[in-house]
C-alpha cells in the first residue's frame, strides 16, 4: 500500500502520520532502506498506534469518516496549551518515526499472542501448600507480557492521552 500522509484534513485514506522526508529528517532510522521499505515501516507504525492507543487518545476525531485517529478536536499538550485541530502533533509523528525505524530493522510491533501451550506438569500438594504448573511448548517467559513495550513511544504521546481515571462521555 503507498503511504498517503495525513495533511491534518481528516483524509479518508490516510495511511501514515508521517512522510519518508519528515522520517529521514528525524533520523530514526538505524540503516540504509529503500523509500518503499520506508513507507510500508512508516504505514505499519501508523496502523500500530492507532491501534494501541485507540480509546486513550485525547479529544475526538475531526471527521467521522477520517482513516486514523489524527487529528483531533480538544486535545491539550502537557502545558495546557490546545492542540491544532488540523494538524497531526509533532510527538505523533515523532511516535510513528520510532514505530517505523524499529519496524524497518525487524521488530514486530503488535506480535500475536503467544499461547501457553500444554501442560506439561500439573502438580498440587496439601501439606504445606504447593502449586506448580508447567507448560511444554511455551512461547513467553512465565510472568512476561507477549505484547511488545516501547517506552520512548510511550513518553512522547503521554502528554495527548486521557488520564486513567478520565471517563469519555458519549
Amino acid at each position: 500500500v503507498a503511504l498517503v500522509l495525513e495533511t491534518g484534513a481528516g483524509l479518508s485514506n490516510a495511511t501514515s502520520f508521517a512522510s519518508v522526508a519528515e522520517a529521514d529528517a528525524y533520523s530514526a532510522w538505524q540503516g540504509s532502506y529503500s523509500t518503499a521499505t520506508k513507507e510500508a515501516a512508516l504505514n505499519a507504525a501508523s496502523r500500530f498506534l492507532a491501534q494501541t492507543y485507540e480509546g486513550r487518545w485525547q479529544g475526538y476525531r475531526v471527521r467521522q469518516e477520517q482513516a486514523l485517529p489524527w487529528p483531533r478536536s480538544g486535545v491539550y499538550d502537557s502545558d495546557e496549551f490546545p492542540v491544532g485541530w488540523n494538524s497531526v502533533p509533532l510527538a505523533v509523528k515523532h511516535a510513528t518515526i520510532e514505530a517505523a525505524a524499529r519496524h524497518a530493522a525487524g521488530t514486530v510491533l503488535a506480535p500475536d499472542q503467544a499461547g501457553a501451550g500444554t501442560v506439561e506438569v500439573d502438580r498440587i500438594k496439601v501439606g504445606p501448600i504447593e502449586l506448580e504448573t508447567r507448560y511444554a511448548n511455551a512461547q513467553v517467559p512465565s510472568g512476561s507480557s507477549p505484547t511488545e513495550r516501547f517506552p520512548v513511544i510511550e513518553r512522547l504521546l503521554r502528554p495527548l492521552l486521557r488520564s486513567g481515571n478520565e471517563v469519555r462521555l458519549g
